[in-house]
């Protein structure tokens, strides 16, 4: 990864520029050198902006999250809950509940409309107990067999047409190869028929949104949710309640069977898929080492594509922080008892960085010969609190990984050491494509001139959705405290 020019340098730099101006004769000359003084300068801000803000998001975030509600509030690990006891603690049938906290708050509030009707956001209530047999009964109404073959009919027809379009080097957020794919594959798992055109671009731009107002990089779009809604609404209504999904006796309104697809399936499923196979992707982009390797297998098992998913999803799990409030005292150990009514937020992504040798690096082999279950890996929980929805987006994720990186040579833009210092910074999902095989594939002044753009690119987007962050985080959270649906 390229390194930023030292400061020292920077400095001199700017003082030799300063002094050529002052002794320049002409005043065009001298405006020449000013101009080269004033874009250094302006460099030295945006990294010293690049290098700070996320810092400074990340503590907000977590000022926000400890924020108790009335509720006394732990967040684990910490020095006392560590390792394998976050993992007990999650899995405790007494720490059962959901609702309190602001975690919980802030997740129900960035899905709606829908989140009353989304399962895994509510409490075992009347919803739950409707909407819990309709989740597994699609999960069980494809074989895993006749999910990926129609995960490789996407990929595929997405990828050929991506082809068409791409015909060199060119700059591609890999979002808008997977949001295509997901919410194909999800329409036509869910209603059995291909997603219409006006389907596609409903769900696309609702997920989009969810996605974007979650990290605070925008305030949430309710015009757009509301439409999706009220799509799926009338469809479900033209379906005669749809009970091929949800059964001849189901007890749900036409309003809330809309919520739970929207909610579980056309948010947290997209959304979840497409933060997965985007991370991936660019990790393999950076490390070329892992992509050559990842194309060396063949067959349909394929471990190491499993490794550099299971990776990517300790490093970057689909939901970063999450709660459970205990119904009852919990002794966890002989000395340590967890009062009732406790909120228990758990920080997936530092508790799935303990206990890993140079945990902050992508390195899939780490994978070879080690067991989930003996490290502190939960990205879709444990137990039976676990996703209901891992299988389904891991056939999808395998696909589309496959999908992109035969069909294409993908590459990293050249990014300055930004970020968090405990994970390997991604940006985002933007990288350099250009079909296999072509011209522009091998490198050369083109690609990198283009990645050295695209990594000055990303790094302004980086500046200013940190500032979006600082100005929107505080927002979201008013809102939601002031929600009269979640007092």
């Amino acid at each position: 990864m390229h390194k930023t020019t030292s400061l020292p340098f920077k400095l001199v730099l700017c003082g030799l520029l300063l002094a050529a101006a002052f002794m320049a004769q002409s005043w065009a000359s001298k405006a020449v050198f000013i101009a080269f003084v004033s874009l250094v300068l302006l460099s030295l801000l945006i990294d010293w902006l690049a290098e700070r803000l996320p810092k400074v998001v990340t503590k907000i975030r977590k000022n926000y999250e400890s924020i108790s509600l009335g509720i006394e509030t732990i967040v684990v690990p910490n020095k006392d809950i560590k390792g394998k006891d976050v993992e007990r603690l999650f899995m405790h049938e007494h720490a059962d509940l959901k609702t309190g906290g602001i975690v919980r708050t802030m997740i129900r509030w960035w899905h709606e409309p829908s989140g009353e009707c989304h399962q895994k956001l509510i409490e075992k209530n009347e919803i739950y107990a409707q909407v819990a047999p309709v989740t597994a009964r699609l999960l069980t109404s494809m074989s895993p067999a006749a999910m990926r073959e129609l995960a490789v009919k996407y990929v595929d027809e997405v990828v050929r047409r991506e082809k068409k379009r791409i015909t060199g080097l060119s700059v591609v957020r890999i979002r808008s190869f997977v949001y295509p794919i997901a919410v194909s594959f999800l329409y036509e798992f869910i209603f059995r028929e291909t997603c219409p055109k006006e389907a596609m671009s409903l769900i696309s731009i609702s997920a989009s949104d969810v996605a974007k107002s979650t990290r605070a990089y925008s305030r949430r779009d309710m015009k757009a949710r509301d439409k999706l809604f009220r799509y799926l609404r009338n469809l479900i209504e033209k379906k005669d309640g749809c009970p091929h999904i949800f059964g001849e006796d189901s007890g749900l309104s036409l309003d809330q069977k809309a919520k739970y697809l929207q909610s579980v399936w056309f948010h947290t499923g997209i959304v979840q898929i497409t933060r997965m196979t985007g991370n991936a992707l660019t990790a393999l982009a950076k490390n070329k080492r892992c992509l050559v390797k990842l194309r060396a297998e063949e067959g349909e098992e394929r471990p190491y594509l499993n490794y550099v998913i299971m990776e990517i999803l300790r490093l970057y799990p689909g939901v970063g922080r999450t709660n459970r409030v205990t119904s009852k005292d919990i002794d966890l150990t002989d000395k340590l008892r967890i009062p009732a009514g406790t909120n228990v937020v758990f920080d997936l992504e530092t508790h799935q960085l303990h206990g890993f040798d140079d945990a902050p690096k992508f390195i899939p082999e780490r994978w070879e010969g080690a067991r989930r279950k003996d490290s502190n890996y939960m990205p879709f929980g444990v137990g039976k609190r676990r996703c209901p929805g891992e299988p389904i987006s891991l056939v999808v994720a395998r696909e589309i990984i496959l999908g992109v990186t035969t069909a294409f040579d993908i590459d990293a833009p050249i990014t300055r050491e930004i970020g968090r210092p405990d994970r390997p910074e991604l940006p985002n999902d933007m990288c350099c494509l250009s079909p296999r095989g072509s011209s522009d594939a091998s490198g050369g002044m083109k690609l990198y001139i283009l990645r050295r753009l695209l990594g000055w690119r990303l790094t302004l987007e980086l500046v200013k959705n940190s500032l979006t962050q600082i100005y929107v985080m505080p927002r979201n959270v008013r809102d939601a405290i002031r929600d009269e649906k979640f007092r």
